[in-house]
């Protein structure tokens, strides 16, 4: 049960996120939506409002590609909040075809969708642990199922140095939607919360469809054309958030509420630990770089 239970949602403001939102509020639970334009987290507080009215419900503003505002929103959550929270879902995701750089200098899509999952949770875990049934969910992909580890790239990115190979968006994001699988495994083993990866299949959003000509457009415009509504995945995760028989049942990968195996390389423990410690080893330098870039305030 969610009833009353404290929710944050990352990615809330559209697709499964929104969709999830709105499930969470209609079980009566106390949800909050992260988003980062204002204007569509206004517009999406009024859906959850309009398919629970009674619900205790609001929407922040977050800058995933931000490790440092993820980091503080995370200390500020905790200093506004004065019970633990129960469920944290990290349902933001980005796809590009381009390359691009989040604030800290790393590629956005590994930002986005691991990076800034990673610290946000890592920013609550000490509040989850302190719920009486605290657990996080990362929402992966059937993608990762193609994506491998792209160790060197990640130390090179966290000795600084700029990309020299040529980039491949598909291939981003299905190492990103890996990382999710590996994050969670690394999770069980280190928290008391439970935490599961979560498969939400084909779902008919509009990620990935302002691409274009590529062949990404192409591959979200099939997913797109064939693909479930949101609200199908959204009910998939609540229950897992929701089940009390779910409790303690960490580290698996989830799809239309059963737990199936994920790919032979989500299974490696010793990757697991590798991309957790690279994981907070990009993090600390990019806050201990923004610390330094921030003007002395006497």
């Amino acid at each position: 049960m969610v009833s009353d239970r404290l929710c944050l949602v990352s990615g809330a403001t559209s697709g499964i996120g929104l969709a999830l939102a709105c499930a969470l509020a209609a079980r009566g639970a106390r949800v909050v939506g992260l988003g980062r334009a204002p204007d569509k987290a206004a517009r999406a507080f009024q859906a959850v409002k309009a398919a629970a009215p009674e619900s205790d419900v609001r929407y922040d503003i977050l800058d995933l590609s931000s490790l440092k505002a993820v980091a503080d929103y995370a200390r500020s959550f905790l200093d506004r909040e004065s019970r633990p929270l129960d469920v944290l879902v990290n349902c933001a995701g980005l796809y590009s075809d381009r390359r691009q750089l989040s604030v800290d200098g790393y590629e956005m899509q590994f930002a986005i969708n691991h990076l800034a999952a990673f610290a946000l949770t890592e920013g609550l875990a000490e509040s989850l642990e302190s719920s009486s049934d605290g657990r996080v969910v990362a929402v992966s992909s059937d993608s990762h199922y193609y994506g491998w580890m792209r160790w060197k790239k990640i130390e090179a990115a966290l000795r600084g140095e700029k990309p020299r190979t040529p980039y491949f968006g598909l291939g981003a994001y299905e190492e990103s939607k890996l990382a999710n699988v590996l994050f969670v495994r690394a999770l069980a083993t280190r928290h008391a919360f439970t935490s599961f990866a979560a498969d939400p299949g084909l779902v008919n959003t509009e990620m990935g469809l302002k691409q274009g000509a590529s062949l990404g457009s192409l591959v979200w415009g099939v997913r797109r054309r064939f693909g479930t509504i949101p609200e199908v995945p959204a009910k998939a995760i609540a229950d897992l958030v929701s089940d009390p028989a779910l409790k303690g049942r960490s580290g698996g990968y989830w799809k239309e509420g059963r737990e199936v195996p994920p790919s032979r390389r989500a299974l490696d423990d010793d990757a697991a630990r590798r991309l957790w410690a690279l994981s907070q080893a990009l993090v600390d330098r990019a806050l201990a770089e923004s610390a330094l870039s921030e003007p002395f305030r006497n």
